[in-house]
């Protein structure tokens, strides 16, 4: 990939700005999984709303509207946490290399790590009166792959989206808004009082 590409351009800046960028991948990565989660139906497979899920689990006793909005924020706020432990935690013992395919990859792991999570605890013990079962058997092998999609959309985004330089790299500075030769006077040199007022 050539070293001025708008990619490289991205990972240069989540290089220098590491916790912001981590959040911002951990909430476009979320909102992209969660969007999808509502699409489950068409291939009749279980709709997966964590939002509404959060919701009942941490203000059972109000209305839906409020398990909603509740239920929403923590539901983003915990992917965006997930993100900055992906980014500061995990991503760095990972091996392999730095490029964007391999830490797509390393982001998938941590993706299916929190499924199988999801899984073995986190609906079954929210939610006894579900019946769940070991591994959520009880609910059928579509509720167990729509839990895993769900997370793969998350984590190829959020592996995508967070995906710093090599150490080794050096982030390319920001394209000038004011190229130099746009600076150059008639004999090719740059004029002194125009790049002194750019600068």
């Amino acid at each position: 990939m050539h070293k001025s590409s708008a990619v490289n351009r991205w990972r240069a800046q989540v290089t220098r700005h590491r916790v912001a960028f981590a959040l911002l991948a951990g909430f476009l990565a979320t909102h992209i999984a969660t969007i999808t989660g509502y699409w489950y139906p068409v291939w009749h497979w279980p709709k997966m709303d964590y939002g509404v899920l959060n919701g009942i689990i941490l203000v059972p006793k109000e209305d839906p509207t409020t398990q909603f909005v509740i239920g929403m924020i923590a539901h983003y706020g915990t992917g965006m946490c997930f993100a900055l432990i992906f980014a500061f935690l995990i991503h760095p013992l990972l091996p392999g290399p730095n490029s964007v395919p391999a830490n797509v990859l390393k982001a998938l792991g941590f993706g299916m790590v929190l499924a199988t999570f999801a899984c073995l605890m986190w609906i079954p013990g929210n939610f006894p009166q579900l019946h769940a079962g070991f591994f959520m058997h009880n609910l059928g092998w579509q509720t167990i792959a729509a839990t895993y999609l769900w997370h793969v959309f998350y984590a190829v985004h959020l592996g995508a989206l967070y995906s710093p330089l090599p150490e080794e790299a050096e982030p390319e500075p920001a394209p000038s808004l004011i190229r130099t030769s746009a600076l150059a006077d008639g004999n090719g040199h740059a004029s002194a009082q125009l790049a002194d007022a750019v600068s």
